[in-house]
């Protein structure tokens, strides 16, 4: 046990000196590597959104379908009532689809902080 402490501690200092280095050199480039992580995030999300849009609009044509089907009195009781669980479960669906879609609205919000010297680490972004 107390051997195994030991390797690991030698093992940790000797990966530290090259990963400073390697920090040391990738320091330069965060500003860039940020700018590139936001507008990836924000091209994501929009992208996303499409899908959100449609999978939104095929969750309301199937509740409609199954209201249809419930209101015309064509299911006996105890169908209608699993019927009913299933419209409840597309309405639970539905409605954690369009927070999903408010929630690709705030990504945007992320665009005025390339704005900053260092797009990753400044006050907006920190707010935001």
């Amino acid at each position: 046990m107390n051997n195994s402490i030991r390797q690991f501690v030698s093992f940790c200092s000797s990966i530290w000196e090259p990963a400073k280095v390697a920090l040391k050199c990738v320091e330069l480039y965060q500003p860039a590597i940020a700018a590139g992580l936001i507008v990836s995030k924000v091209g994501w999300q929009a992208y996303k959104q499409s899908f959100l849009k449609r999978e939104i609009r095929e969750l309301d044509s199937r509740i409609n379908q199954i209201s249809q089907i419930i209101n015309s009195g064509i299911l006996k009781k105890s169908i209608a009532a699993e019927a009913k669980k299933i419209k409840q479960d597309y309405k639970e669906s539905r409605e954690e689809k369009i927070r999903q879609k408010s929630f690709v609205v705030l990504a945007f919000g992320q665009i005025p902080s390339l704005f900053f010297d260092h797009p990753g680490s400044n006050i907006y972004q920190s707010v935001h």
